[in-house]
């Protein structure tokens, strides 16, 4: 009994959140309640990384992580994972941009997470949830987000 428990927490604490997109290059989350999903890549650029997805299902989005909850830039995280990034401030941004329509931001709403569980053959795993808002003052939340990101070379 002890050895489950002592596994669950290990489990836990090596993946703080439930990246469960089974294909490599993929984003899921659920936008106001609807099902969406895109091709993902992600790249280090400075000190920060971002994490993109195609224009798909009507929408554009674009994650950024500057520092994680422990103070360290994305790059540092990466050495070190899991690392948790608020989606707001100093932690980063988000934006879901839609196809002809107002971007909403986290800089305009609740804000958010962003946490990053490993990197697996240069794919980056993760999962986030988000509350933006767009300039019109309308707001979006995006829940239940996962992605398995592949890199970027630039």
């Amino acid at each position: 009994m002890l050895l489950f428990l002592l596994a669950c927490a290990t489990t836990s604490e090596k993946n703080p959140c439930n990246a469960n997109t089974s294909e490599e290059g993929t984003v899921d989350a659920a936008i106001n309640g609807v099902p969406w999903s895109s091709s993902a890549q992600w790249n280090l650029a400075g000190s920060g990384m971002q994490i993109t997805s195609a224009d798909n299902g009507g929408y554009r989005l674009t994650l950024v992580a500057l520092l994680d909850t422990d103070g360290r830039s994305a790059e540092d995280a990466l050495a070190a994972l899991p690392a948790t990034f608020p989606l707001s401030g100093d932690g980063g941004s988000a934006t879901l941009t839609p196809d002809g329509g107002d971007s909403a931001s986290t800089s305009k709403g609740a804000g958010g997470s962003l946490s990053l569980t490993e990197q697996q053959s240069g794919g980056l795993l993760g999962c986030f949830s988000f509350d933006a808002g767009t300039s019109s003052g309308e707001s979006i939340r995006v829940e239940e987000g996962s992605f398995w990101a592949t890199e970027l070379s630039l």
